[in-house]
């Protein structure tokens, strides 16, 4: 990985929609040298996926993030509890 792909890598980041002409003119290459690198990056899984955030606040949701010490046993109680709510987009363990 160079400087160029970090450059796409970047802008990519920003947002995911960006033409491969303005992602050229950023990297300062040829609209055919971004497109080949970022379907190489692809190709590589360095790009996963192109995804879309969407921003909670404009629809009136807020974010938080709660951070819980459970006690032991009681993980699978919690685990269900919390998997049929529809308001909770993300869990981690």
């Amino acid at each position: 990985m160079d400087v160029i792909d970090k450059k796409l890598l970047s802008a990519l980041a920003e947002d995911a929609r960006t033409p491969f002409t303005r992602l050229a003119k950023r990297a300062r290459v040829s609209r055919e040298v971004a497109t080949y690198r970022v379907n190489r990056l692809v190709r590589q899984g360095v790009i996963r996926k192109f995804i879309t955030r969407i921003d909670l606040a404009a629809l009136g949701h807020h974010e938080a993030a709660l951070f819980l010490t459970l006690k032991h046993g009681r993980e699978e109680a919690f685990r269900d509890f919390i998997s049929g709510r529809k308001y909770i987009s993300w869990v981690g363990e």
